[in-house]
């Protein structure tokens, strides 16, 4: 985006009934706005904040009507309406009875004719906007749309007239005492590697508590130092602590440099990766660094950026805040830089995020696309909290909205929410790697589904253990035995022995807890982790029924946007059965509904392309050990569900497999016992019901106008079955 040295003129509105925290009661309304050129405009939808360029930072502002201010007629003049209520009621320099004062904001009044603001004025502070015609409403909205770091306006921008005024009023006095939230030169730089740091931050729980401890007011980012990732307890966002007490002085004295250069990279005037590593290179030794400690770095990572060598993510020196660096220089940019992940796979957490977060601090805020930028509600709440913490004074301010707590995270319904007080402000999308570190080993259907993730991916996490009992044992060999008592019984063997064993001695394998947990918060996995049992897993369940449901696997994003559309678009060109209740189609073979059973003659052919390839798939990734050859689509509409049943156990064999698109609706399940258990559907996941909860268990979708988060619309469900036509079990009463 054009930046401009122009004076920036606002105007704002003070409602009569108060202005939030430290307000004074008005009985007038005062009108307040912002006059700017289109090219200021977007400016000001770019940074988010007006102005950031100007030396000062501060704005003169026009009370009642928008201060007159030179647009040329090649321009479109645009006008922000503030709502000084979303402002902290600071001081500020108010033109009145042809003299500047020092007032409060909720002082001002209709006795005034312009007031100085001292400092940046926030985008969200914007309650609409005015243009004069409808053709510069148009121009204005096309402009926005054809920037890749800038988003229409959520704010309306009305077709209206309004005069401007004149302004009167002499130069105001130096603002140079008046400026404790004017962000720092880098805040630009800093918010962008916070926007990245939280779009990017792995969902899984320690690496979501560094991030909220990252932006918390007080922490001192232990738990980074415990992760071995030392500089995440001093992100760029953050002032350096004054104590001297680093952990890992090495990395962090390393990082410093890192930070310091590339904050001061101007992507859009170029890019030389070669000379930012000289840069860095120098800033480390000028910090104490040790020469030899950095040559086989620089070294290495020349080799990668004259592409005379392949990544290589085990470094010596540095290690993964080495490897981060060297991912950066390559693919500076976010857009680029998280395509690493499809050519990578292996890549470990902590690099991954570092190197996103750094990507971010390169590219600055201003220049971010929207995509990265998050929530609109967290690019405000993040905005002020990065104030905060780049200035002591700025966090004694009082935003009206912003939170002085601890940000804080959970898991529901598929997502992690990060939110401040109440406030949710940022979310990303469950995966299985949080799941597993959150799943609850203890229980006997998670610890065997564990051995077997880590007798795949990670067999050094497992133990394998013998068990004897009232046994005396010869010892063969030349080594000696020992026990030791002190803390926990210990076996010591020095040198070599054989043991003869009895034929009723059990050997199992075992998992270590925390290795395993140690494995998912940092090591590289390069095929898709299968997802835990749904028992000990952190989805909600129907508050007081968080108990097993034996044989169901929830599985979130089985599918992806792009092929929900794709199914759903071949599906509603295809016709529907509609002599039940619910819309339905038949694949494969048709389900006779009042026989409650398949018979030979109900053959309806091969399955569609889409379904084979999704069969497929739940076969490929162990869901179901046959490929399904039956699929039922099933269309329930606002009120529509069925009842508790269990699908037919003589007409189909295995577990069968549920895929749900359009909407989230919650199923029930129902134990033997009648115990209910509540599952969240969400929209594009798999749910794969075997074992008991397949033959024991009944399930149902309720009929009813609402689920909790809302009004229902239109779900659309896909279920995947064997057919077992050569059954001759008897039928059961209440299959469907």
């Amino acid at each position: 985006m054009p930046n401009s040295n122009k004076q920036i003129d606002l105007a704002i509105t003070i409602p009569q009934n108060g202005m939030g925290t430290n307000t004074t009661t008005h009985n007038h309304q005062v009108k307040l706005a912002l006059t700017l050129d289109h090219r200021e405009w977007l400016g000001f939808l770019a940074d988010e904040w007006w102005p950031l360029n100007s030396p000062d930072k501060s704005s003169r502002l026009g009370v009642g009507t928008p201060r007159d201010i030179a647009v040329s007629e090649d321009k479109i003049t645009v006008v922000a309406w503030i709502d000084s209520a979303r402002l902290p009621q600071v001081e500020v320099l108010s033109w009145r009875a042809n003299q500047w004062l020092r007032v409060s904001l909720a002082d001002v009044g209709e006795i005034d004719e312009e007031v100085v603001w001292p400092g940046p004025l926030p985008l969200f502070a914007v309650s609409s906007f005015s243009v004069v015609n409808q053709l510069d409403k148009a121009r204005l909205l096309a402009m926005s749309r054809g920037f890749s770091n800038i988003s229409a306006p959520t704010q309306p921008i009305h077709v209206e007239r309004y005069s401007l005024k004149v302004s009167t009023a002499q130069q105001p006095p130096d603002q140079k005492d008046q400026t404790a939230f004017t962000p720092s030169q880098d805040w630009n730089s800093d918010r962008g590697a916070a926007a990245m740091a939280v779009w990017a931050v792995p969902a899984v729980a320690p690496w979501l508590d560094v991030l909220c401890e990252s932006l918390d007011l007080s922490t001192e980012g232990f738990t980074a130092n415990r992760l071995g990732a030392a500089w995440w307890s001093e992100p760029p966002w953050r002032s350096r602590p004054s104590n001297g007490r680093d952990v890992d002085a090495h990395n962090i004295t390393f990082w410093r440099a890192t930070v310091d250069v590339l904050r001061a990279v101007r992507m859009r005037e170029a890019w030389r990766p070669l000379q930012v590593l000289d840069e860095i290179r120098e800033r480390a030794l000028s910090n104490g660094i040790t020469r030899s400690s950095l040559e086989e770095l620089v070294s290495e990572t020349r080799e990668l950026l004259n592409d005379e060598r392949t990544v290589r993510l085990d470094q010596r020196h540095f290690g993964a805040l080495g490897a981060a660096l060297q991912l950066v220089l390559l693919r500076p940019t976010p857009e680029r830089f998280i395509t690493w992940t499809h050519e990578l796979r292996a890549l470990p957490p902590v690099i991954w995020w570092t190197g996103a977060m750094l990507s971010g601090l390169v590219q600055g805020y201003r220049d971010l696309e929207p995509r990265f930028r998050g929530m609109t509600e967290g690019r405000s709440l993040l905005a002020i909290r990065t104030l905060q913490l780049s200035n002591i004074e700025t966090a004694r301010i009082g935003w009206p909205g912003a939170s002085t707590a601890k940000p804080k995270w959970s898991r529901e319904a598929g997502k992690v929410r990060l939110y401040w007080d109440d406030k949710n402000w940022a979310e990303r999308s469950e995966n299985s790697r949080g799941r597993w570190f959150a799943a609850n080993l203890e229980q006997p259907d998670i610890r065997r589904a564990a051995i077997d993730v880590a007798q795949h991916f990670s067999p050094t996490c497992l133990r394998q253990r013998l068990r004897l009992k009232d046994q005396q044992l010869a010892i063969l060999g030349a080594g000696v035995v020992q026990v030791e008592t002190k803390g926990a019984p210990l076996l010591v063997i020095n040198g070599a022995i054989e043991l003869n064993l009895p034929v009723e001695a059990s050997i199992t394998t075992e998992i270590d807890d925390d290795s395993f947990r140690q494995w998912l918060i940092h090591e590289g996995i390069v095929e898709r982790l299968p997802e835990p049992p749904l028992v000990g897993s952190t989805r909600k369940l129907d508050a007081g029924h968080r108990d097993t449901v034996p044989g169901l696997v929830f599985v979130p994003d089985f599918i992806s946007a792009i092929e929900e559309r794709e199914i759903l678009a071949t599906i509603d060109a295809a016709p529907w059965r509609d002599d039940m209740k619910r819309r339905v189609q038949h694949y494969g073979w048709a389900y006779n509904y009042k026989a409650k059973k398949v018979e030979p003659k109900d053959r309806l052919g091969p399955l569609p392309e889409w379904a084979e390839q999704i069969g497929a798939r739940l076969v490929e990734k162990g869901f179901v050990e046959e490929l399904p050859d039956q699929v039922i689509v099933n269309e329930y509409v606002v009120g529509q569900g069925i009842s508790k049943h269990v699908d037919c156990p003589s007409c189909f064999r295995g577990a069968i497999v549920t895929i749900s698109l359009s909407e989230s609706w919650e199923m029930f399940f129902w134990s033997p016992e009648g115990r209910k258990t509540v599952l969240t559907l969400d929209r594009r996941s798999a749910t794969i019901i075997g074992g008991d909860a397949r033959e024991k268990w009944k399930h149902e979708i309720p009929k009813r106008l609402n689920e909790p988060w809302g009004p229902r619309g239109r779900r659309v469900s896909l279920t995947f079955r064997k057919v077992d036509i050569h059954s001759h079990k008897a039928r059961h009463p209440s299959s469907r």
